[in-house]
């Protein structure tokens, strides 16, 4: 649904354009064409799908939009070439700021292009500089596209890009912030577990990126009470000496639940938010589960043999 909603989107486009009349000389109408935005197509498929998707889909496009501006091959080589490298700009991009650059790269490979066409042609120089123009138009209205487009598709499909995941992983975010201040062990405990993941999931061709970001915000709902887990105590206090063990696992396991719910509120990915609920598993807490036998054990011995 998401490609077909793309596919679309990038041939009405295209539509309009070529339906745009100033003049009727090669310098003007004829080099419309160069105009249509076929990088934020490639860019949007990279990000929200897959970069061998985008490969395949650019080739589609380039056709099609080829077509539409009059079945001349400039277009379709223009078309393909910035489709080609949107999609390497997005498998290279660490930050939305990145875009910018998009810009210039997208810009020169139209440009250059144009300029391979017009002299392969004999074109005069007005033509070059108004196909120039189109080029750099392209690529502006591409980058301004794929930035605006982008976070609407993300949460209408509810898919978490790379991108998403990079701003994700800045430590300046408020959640972790709150973490840092108000449970320092438990901060440091995850970034550490961060890095291990991380190399653990790159050995095993996992997603690397999701799984240090999720371990980043895993232990959040520690801070509803961070003085009850262990990296956050100071030595010789522990409140869940004076606790049953049952109201201790109590303690313990809802902090997936408090987490999962802030994480919520913050409108972290849905990937991350089941991370959050599942990475305590469905085991028993040794530790309160030995003391809890232990107690039982000794109430046992105190009231002495039951009489039958």
């Amino acid at each position: 649904s998401l490609i077909s909603i793309l596919f679309v989107g990038i041939l009405l486009m295209a539509r309009v354009i070529t339906l745009v009349k100033f003049e009727s000389d090669l310098a003007t109408d004829w080099m419309l064409g160069l105009a249509v935005p076929v990088p934020a197509f490639a860019m949007l498929v990279t990000a929200l799908v897959n970069r061998r998707t985008a490969i395949f889909s650019s080739f589609i496009v380039s056709i099609f939009v080829g077509i539409m501006c009059g079945a001349n091959m400039l277009y379709i080589f223009a078309a393909l070439v910035g489709g080609l490298i949107g999609v390497w700009q997005v498998s290279n991009m660490n930050s939305r700021s990145h875009y910018a650059v998009a810009v210039a790269y997208i810009c020169a490979s139209y440009m250059l292009v144009t300029l391979a066409w017009c002299f392969m042609w004999n074109y005069g120089a007005r033509s070059i500089g108004i196909g120039f123009l189109m080029s750099f138009i392209n690529g502006l209205i591409s980058v301004i596209l794929t930035v605006g487009a982008l976070p609407l598709l993300e949460t209408v499909f509810s898919i978490t890009t790379e991108i998403r995941l990079m701003e994700l992983s800045n430590l300046n975010h408020p959640l972790l912030k709150k973490l840092m201040i108000e449970a320092p062990g438990t901060y440091n405990h995850s970034i550490l577990v961060g890095n291990l993941a991380e190399a653990a999931a790159d050995q095993i061709g996992a997603n690397g990126l999701l799984v240090r970001v999720a371990s980043y915000f895993h232990d959040i709902g520690k801070t509803k009470r961070p003085n009850f887990y262990v990296e956050n105590q100071k030595p010789g206090e522990n409140p869940h000496d004076k606790l049953q063990p049952s109201l201790s696992t109590f303690i313990i396991t809802s902090h997936t639940k408090e987490g999962a719910d802030m994480a919520r509120k913050y409108k972290l990915p849905v990937e991350i938010i089941d991370i959050i609920e599942q990475h305590h598993g469905t085991g028993v807490l040794k530790g309160f589960y030995n003391k809890a036998l232990e107690q039982a054990k000794a109430n046992e011995a105190a009231s002495g043999p039951v009489r039958e």
